[in-house]
């Protein structure tokens, strides 16, 4: 097992600190939105890249949790940490999908 050490407070890094289930997640709500094919790949590289610095900002801050107040390190790990990447990958699809659709209903009205 990896271990990943800040400020001085050690954490083991096992397979659910990879944020691999967001990472599922994500790739199966691009697969099944009503996106083009060039959407789709561009969103995916939206959501892929927020995943991956959310999920280093989770270990940095994470490091700093356990280091002043190791009695909160597994709330805010296993609460705080998954509620904020539910709404965070939430966030990112209402985004999209607004920016999508508003982009959809430009070319409509400009083609009439």
């Amino acid at each position: 097992m990896p271990f990943l050490t800040v400020n001085d407070f050690s954490m083991k890094v096992i397979m659910e600190c990879t944020a691999y289930n967001f990472y599922i997640f994500i790739f199966v709500l691009t697969i099944f939105s009503r996106w083009s094919l060039r959407q789709k790949l561009i969103n995916l590289g939206i959501f892929l890249a927020t995943v991956f610095v959310f999920n280093n900002l989770r270990f940095i801050t994470m490091g700093y949790v356990g280091s002043f107040r190791p009695d909160l390190f597994d709330t805010v790990h296993d609460y705080v940490w998954n509620i904020l990447f539910g709404f965070l990958v939430f966030g990112v699809w209402v985004w999209r999908e607004t920016r999508v659709s508003r982009h959809e209903n430009k070319q409509i009205v400009t083609v009439s």
